[in-house]
């Protein structure tokens, strides 16, 4: 088996790896694409950034293939698709309301003024405030189940401290770890084995209705658009 070469982001031999890899990428067939994927996970070893680029190289490769098969030759507006369609399908799949990218270079050009205008349109704006319609109902929601699940913790923990004497004393005995060192995590898992009775734990309130962020919804779902954007078709 071939021996896989080791890659660390910064060195000259990655820089040739993705120079190589950026070649053979554009030009990949479906028949040479197996190879290339193979190439790209058996013959090296990738640290934490050197896979990201394995993966982008990847994707492109796998794009150009399917294009330059019998069914491909796609225009550079389908190619534009094709690029959102990856986009929200690989990191922005529980987006709802719309996505924009900016090209710096065209700051150079003045004629795109309009790309770095702060407007949105009526149906990104109408979208919005569905959308924060919704979080305010699944808070309202959260908040309501929140009072009960308080109400019911309250009576749990009197009945505790009525059983076990010391609990108000001795809190950190009785209540769940959340954060500690080794040993602590393993005292921790032995009492868990031993069938330790913790006290109930408290719970824990979603987004606050007087806080900002539930605010900022109640606001926008009233008219106010934020950030010193407005709304320009």
């Amino acid at each position: 088996m071939k021996e896989r070469i080791a890659l660390s982001e910064g060195t000259e031999e990655f820089s040739k790896a993705k120079s190589d890899w950026d070649r053979r990428s554009s030009e990949v067939t479906l028949n040479s694409l197996p190879e290339f994927l193979a190439d790209l996970t058996e013959g090296y070893q990738h640290d934490y950034g050197t896979i990201c680029h394995a993966i982008v190289a990847a994707a492109i490769a796998s794009a150009n293939a399917v294009d330059r098969s019998p069914v491909g030759g796609i225009t550079g507006f389908q190619a534009g698709a094709v690029m959102w369609g990856f986009v929200r399908a690989w990191n922005f799949t529980s987006n709802k309301i719309g996505l924009k990218m900016l090209d710096y270079d065209n700051f150079m050009y003045p004629q795109y003024a309009d790309q770095f205008d702060k407007t949105i349109t009526s149906d990104i704006w109408q979208s919005m405030q569905k959308q924060a319609a919704t979080l305010i109902a699944e808070a309202d929601e959260e908040h309501a189940a929140y009072l009960k699940k308080l109400a019911q913790y309250n009576l749990d923990i009197i009945n505790f401290a009525e059983k076990y004497q010391d609990y108000h004393s001795n809190k950190d005995h009785y209540e769940r770890l959340s954060i500690g060192n080794c040993g602590q995590w393993e005292k921790e898992r032995l009492k868990q084995e031993s069938g330790f009775e913790f006290a109930p734990s408290e719970p824990c309130e979603g987004v606050s209705r007087e806080g900002r962020v539930y605010l900022h919804w109640k606001a926008i779902v009233g008219g106010w658009v934020p950030f010193g954007y407005r709304v320009e078709d």
